[in-house]
């Protein structure tokens, strides 16, 4: 779906909320993905404000948006920390009784989550006459308190939360319960709301019900107004997708300050660029890959992020820093062996670099697949990534041509999509929509 837009007129200038999970751990690629819209929105002279519950302030400056403080709101992840340290002793002897805990304690922490949301948004929204939300996909609670009030609430995403024809997430095509899943979509929707009720939780709140009877949980992840999915389209050619969705292409904001911003110096042509976390741990993929490539000689800059397994000992060939700003360093790079995380990838299909995506857990099976499918990329499980498998392959794509070419066509197109401005548009039109109609109901 590409709905109309219109462009900005002089003088107008909208409020906008953006509401993202915590910007710290995990959630590091939520919260730059509506820093990247706030950017964008700042850039035509509209306000934004940027609802989380992490302490970024650098990162929310940086995109010209003012940070708002949550009160006493908790994250569902801040609720499932708290669940761990009240673990009681007993169920610790038995898997059994700690998964049946940990699904409990994550029941209450989405619905309370949701809840919560909307208590502690609607008297900000009243308060700052904000005309559109703009919530990440997994902050979806926020949406109920910008239905209250009648504001436009527009969901965003990655790959994985573009909605399908059946209404279940894309995210289902991958793992095994998942493939499951989509075979009988009825009883997946059935299971998903008995698990989790939002549907009581819209009641709750004074909500009428939706007309689609399709799990709650998934209506709101992807707004039934809108979803904006951070991707583009054409990844998801053959998929089919249920409307109301905009594909707006990749991602451009990195969160660069002065602090993090310092030069990382000339980059030797030909350089392979590795980066297999962003967060956590890799499960010892990093040690993998710098281990297959350092017999090849070829130039490698590694970024070890929260990797803890780098090998000592490499040839000069080879050079790792903890953090580099990677929407500065892809431009310079020949190739990208990544664990297949959004934010890497969006950026390697705007840059036009090829990669090999060895993917670890959540959405990164399915980038890897779906871009091999396109002939974007070459993927290896990682039980099939030994050293010699991602030599192999890392030599096979600095060779492939054809890829190269697909791959740099793609990204002439996303920089057309970005220069556009298709999304930005979008919000525009519907938060000055709504600043009109207020405007004229004060009239």
């Amino acid at each position: 779906m590409q709905p109309p837009t219109t462009p900005s007129r002089p003088g107008d200038r909208a409020t906008f909320l953006m509401v993202t999970p915590g910007g710290d751990g995990q959630m590091k690629g939520h919260l730059t993905r509506v820093l990247d819209l706030a950017q964008s929105l700042v850039a035509r002279g509209h306000r934004v404000l940027v609802f989380t519950e992490a302490a970024v302030p650098a990162e929310v400056e940086a995109s010209g948006a003012e940070l708002v403080p949550v009160g006493d709101y908790r994250g569902i992840m801040d609720r499932m920390a708290a669940a761990r340290e009240t673990l009681p002793a007993w169920m610790r002897v038995s898997l059994l009784l700690r998964r049946a805990y940990w699904f409990a304690c994550y029941r209450r922490a989405v619905l309370g989550s949701a809840e919560d949301y909307c208590h502690q948004l609607e008297p900000l929204l009243r308060r700052e006459q904000v005309d559109c939300v703009v919530y990440d996909y997994f902050a979806f609670g926020a949406g109920y308190a910008a239905e209250r009030l009648g504001i436009p609430a527009i969901s965003t995403g990655n790959l994985g939360s573009v909605i399908d024809a059946d209404g279940l997430p894309v995210l289902l095509r991958t793992a095994p319960p998942g493939r499951l899943a989509r075979r009988v979509p009825r009883l997946t929707h059935a299971l998903v709301e008995a698990f989790l009720p939002l549907r009581r939780t819209r009641a709750k709140l004074g909500l009428p019900p939706r007309a689609e009877k399709h799990a709650e949980l998934f209506q709101t992840m992807g707004s039934s107004e809108l979803h904006l999915a951070m991707v583009p389209e054409n990844i998801l050619a053959g998929v089919p997708r249920r409307g109301e969705q905009l594909y707006a292409g990749t991602i451009a904001f990195d969160g660069a300050t002065a602090e993090n911003s310092a030069t990382f110096g000339p980059i030797a042509p030909g350089t392979v660029l590795v980066s297999t976390t962003s967060v956590g741990q890799d499960g010892g993929l990093m040690r993998r890959v710098l281990k297959a490539l350092d017999p090849t000689g070829m130039p490698v800059l590694a970024t070890t992020a929260g990797a803890r397994d780098v090998p000592d000992n490499l040839g000069p060939h080879i050079r790792t820093e903890a953090f580099l700003p990677h929407e500065q360093v892809f431009p310079h790079v020949a190739a990208l062996v990544t664990h297949g995380g959004w934010g890497a990838v969006g950026r390697a299909l705007r840059h036009g670099v090829p990669m090999l995506i060895i993917p670890l857990f959540a959405d990164q099976p399915l980038n890897a697949e779906l871009l091999e499918k396109q002939g974007l990329a070459y993927q290896l499980s990682l039980r099939e990534a030994t050293p010699e498998a991602i030599r192999e392959r890392v030599q096979a794509l600095l060779k492939d041509q054809v890829l190269h070419a697909r791959v740099q066509k793609l990204s002439e197109e996303l920089k057309a999509m970005r220069k556009n401005s298709v999304a930005i548009d979008t919000l525009e039109r519907l938060a000055l929509e709504t600043r009109g109609r207020r405007q004229a109901q004060a009239a």
